[in-house]
């Protein structure tokens, strides 16, 4: 095959063709900071990307809901609490008017305690979350 001055100028033309395609390429990598922007760059580290960002996603989501499900247990633990004491003060209260000491007034008195302690503990039973929710109303919330 004769090689001539036209076909040295062909090869050359082509070759600085694709070096400044690459550059191109690089230039763009470069300026946006990615190796691969689109799937036919490099399909393979496309997928091994699309698998990290979705693999970051769901462990973001899962910390949301962690956070979230932390929240709540913390303050269903504080209604849960109120009604431990309201209960504790309403058993006292009934310890104290079962003993003979005490009077018709008295245990009036105790009587009238005890609905505002119901009341208390109705307020505590139906407490929300900050998104609205009853805390302790099951599987009705």
């Amino acid at each position: 095959m004769r090689i001539t001055g036209n076909r040295l100028m062909e090869q050359s033309a082509i070759a600085t063709q694709r070096q400044q395609s690459r550059v191109g390429e690089l230039a763009a990598e470069i300026s946006s900071g990615v190796k691969v922007a689109k799937p036919s760059d490099d399909p393979a580290a496309w997928l091994a990307a699309q698998r990290a960002k979705l693999r970051s996603t769901v462990g973001d989501g899962a910390s949301d809901a962690m956070a979230w499900s932390r929240d709540r247990l913390v303050q269903t633990d504080g209604a849960l609490a109120n009604l431990h004491s309201i209960v504790e003060e309403a058993r006292t209260l009934a310890v104290q008017g079962n003993n003979d000491s005490y009077d018709a007034a008295s245990r009036k008195e105790m009587g009238i305690h005890v609905r505002a302690l119901m009341a208390s503990a109705v307020a505590a039973a139906n407490t929300r979350s900050p998104d609205g929710e009853h805390l302790l109303a099951g599987a009705d919330s």
